[in-house]
């Protein structure tokens, strides 16, 4: 459950995406990953000044759809399994 804190944090970082209004680019592509509009997606998260909070928040939720923090979900899903790994 997010505390009252944790949601301040994340509404703290999250005015200050890149992504923030941009109805461009596609932030949840197909499953095969081959939406086009998925690559202006990931060109705009590599400019963000909060690409690390995005993808950690992406990471610890865990968000299991779209792009955050410039990441696909199976790119994800591995830096999960490998920070889990890291713990143990």
């Amino acid at each position: 459950m997010t505390t009252p804190m944790e949601v301040v944090q994340i509404h703290k970082w999250m005015k200050n995406a890149a992504c923030k209004g941009n109805k461009e680019a596609n932030w949840f592509p197909d499953k095969k990953g081959n939406n086009t509009r998925a690559s202006l997606a990931v060109q705009i998260c590599n400019t963000c000044p909060v690409k690390k909070q995005c993808l950690d928040y992406a990471i610890t939720r865990p968000e299991v759809l779209g792009i955050w923090g410039g990441k696909s979900p199976k790119a994800r899903r591995l830096l999960r399994a490998q920070r889990i790994k890291k713990c143990l």
